[in-house]
């Protein structure tokens, strides 16, 4: 495998990591706008939270992974 092939799967499987807490964001997004629920509002707001948080997690590590992060980064 050369290095054009080896960098094209690598963000492939970036971007696939990243689609889904992406998506869980913009669809609570879309939940909050169209919801008059109050009940269903906070459940909007959570989903929302949830996949912004875990999409961070996952570009700190990606950070640390490869390499733009110094020595003794934290993951927090």
């Amino acid at each position: 495998m050369d290095e054009i092939d080896f960098g094209a799967l690598l963000c492939a499987r970036l971007c696939h990591d990243l689609i889904s807490p992406v998506s869980a964001a913009r669809n609570g997004i879309a939940m909050v706008q169209d919801e008059t629920d109050p009940e269903m509002r906070t459940d909007a707001m959570a989903l929302t939270e949830d996949g912004l948080t875990d999409a961070v997690a996952k570009l700190k590590v990606y950070r640390i992974a490869y390499g733009v992060a110094g020595p003794g980064t934290a993951l927090a």
